[in-house]
């Protein structure tokens, strides 16, 4: 029995399955996510895959940067990137912008955190 518990029990930090407490902070993390800055993105992709920019990355800053002053942008489809591509370089900069609200997940002014976040995911170093 004691051989039992032993094997049962993890031998190092992190081993194991996530605490009632750690599935909890996910969970939050994943709500805030997905009721604050998924519609902010949603919107954003929409746009940009009507638009079909060149430029995706520009568009996409110019197009939150409009949001933000209360202008509505209306895509007007264009010749220029294909979705695949759209989607191709917006995905690491999606996955730094998720990442850095669901940590933070900042209650005030949560569109001018994703432009902070976008601007600090493309900065060239």
């Amino acid at each position: 029995l004691d051989n039992a518990l032993t094997m049962a029990r993890p031998t190092h930090f992190g081993e194991g399955p996530p605490s009632i407490r750690a599935q909890q902070v996910v969970a939050k993390a994943q709500e805030y996510v997905l009721s604050q800055v998924d519609p902010i993105l949603d919107e954003a992709i929409t746009y940009l895959l009507i638009q079909r920019p060149d430029k995706v990355i520009d568009a996409f800053k110019a197009y939150l940067q409009q949001r933000k002053a209360g202008e509505t942008a209306e895509p007007k489809s264009q010749e220029g990137c294909d979705r695949e591509q759209i989607l191709s370089e917006l995905k690491p900069v999606l996955a730094k912008v998720i990442e850095a609200a669901a940590k933070a997940q900042p209650s005030e002014d949560v569109l001018g955190f994703v432009i902070e976040a976008v601007n600090q995911a493309t900065e060239v170093v």
